[in-house]
């Protein structure tokens, strides 16, 4: 449901949902950092739910905000909905 990599193993879909972000929804340059850093702090954890959940816990634990992982979660939330549509 929430796989980020293609059978060849690279991780395009991101650079994807962002490119469409960009193009068809016209968002910011500020946006599309937001979407960016997003992507680098869950990287490797986009495979499912629970490995979401379990990247959040372990940011958690790190003393990460909950503020910062609330926004990056907002992110990840559309990413989701929007690979679901496809």
């Amino acid at each position: 449901m929430f796989s980020t990599t293609s059978p060849s193993g690279d991780r395009k879909i991101p650079s994807v949902f962002i490119e469409e972000r960009r193009f068809l929804k016209n968002v910011t340059t500020k946006t599309i950092a937001w979407y960016e850093q997003t992507f680098k702090v869950f990287d490797g954890a986009l495979e499912s739910r629970e490995s979401i959940n379990q990247r959040i816990v372990s940011l958690r634990q790190r003393g990460i905000s909950p503020v910062s992982i609330n926004s990056w979660t907002r992110c990840i939330n559309a990413f989701s909905v929007g690979r679901v549509r496809h």
